[in-house]
């Protein structure tokens, strides 16, 4: 009999009819796996939060200390910054405790981001499930782009567009400062959204799976524009491939532009994947119980 240990989704029992459907924000909000308790979860996601808070005091202070000639408003185009706001707003939302009676305005921002179902056709449904997505996507695509991208053309210590003169090799020459930097914002945060999809939730395969790359190429593309904003703005641009200055070549612009949206669907595979597999495993879980 479950007790108030027991995960809320843990056992066939506690879940609806096949034709049922549970809430969005209630998958989000409890894992599937019986060995995690719901205090366990709480408390693993109050020191996620807790992380993600405490980290940007450095962001800020790295980026006051950086000398490198750029803009401090760059920091507003950064797609790595952008990212990391997004994870943390997603993991403070579902920390959040809701209450029905608040009428503040923080209370109808938490209501209006957790629909009622989760099922094809339900638009509510549909825009937190792309948020969730992107959320976790983007956390992804930046540390996709800084280490696969940025770091072997050596451009993989800064903020902003300027070039290493180490390189990959010698990545954490800098100070124990911005090697902390590097770790957490294109490593830790990675660790956190894989933890979050395997672990923490149980939220399934996003549905339609149309909707959602799309969604997710048009929010990639929109970030491309707002980097061209902060090119004028600031001087200089987020990554060196979407710079003309750099590339020269308004097509090759064009061109590389095309494979950072390019990357949407191949990381929504990905976590398409994972979902996939988590499901298959919590199923074997709850069978073999």
């Amino acid at each position: 009999m479950p007790n108030a240990t027991t995960p809320l989704l843990a056992g066939v029992q506690e879940l609806p009819p096949p034709t049922g459907y549970l809430p969005t924000f209630l998958r989000v909000c409890h894992s599937p796996w019986t060995w995690i308790s719901q205090a366990t979860l709480i408390q693993s996601r109050g020191l996620i939060v807790a992380y993600l808070t405490a980290l940007w005091p450095i962001l800020i202070n790295l980026n006051l200390r950086l000398e490198d000639g750029h803009s401090r408003w760059s920091l507003a185009f950064d797609f790595s910054v952008l990212s990391y706001l997004l994870l943390w707003i997603y993991h403070v939302i579902v920390f959040a405790e809701i209450d029905e009676d608040d009428d503040s305005w923080q209370a109808r921002l938490l209501r209006a981001m957790s629909p009622p179902v989760q099922r094809p056709g339900d638009h509510k449904s549909f825009w937190f499930s792309l948020f969730y997505t992107t959320t976790q996507a983007f956390a992804l695509i930046s540390a996709l782009v800084y280490w696969a991208v940025l770091v072997p053309q050596g451009y993989g210590y800064s903020l902003g567009l300027t070039k290493s003169p180490f390189g990959a090799l010698k990545l954490f020459d800098e100070s124990w400062f911005r090697s902390f930097w590097i770790l957490n914002i294109w490593g830790v945060t990675v660790l956190i959204v894989f933890v979050e999809i395997m672990l923490l939730n149980n939220v399934k395969r996003q549905v339609p799976v149309l909707g959602h790359v799309f969604g997710l190429m048009a929010l990639l593309a929109a970030y491309v524009g707002w980097a061209a904003v902060g090119k004028r703005v600031t001087g200089h641009s987020p990554y060196f491939f979407l710079d003309p200055d750099v590339v020269g070549s308004s097509g090759w612009i064009a061109l590389y532009s095309a494979g950072f949206v390019a990357l949407g669907p191949l990381v929504f595979t990905l976590l398409y994947g994972l979902i996939g597999m988590r499901e298959k495993a919590t199923r074997l879980e709850r069978n073999s119980t």
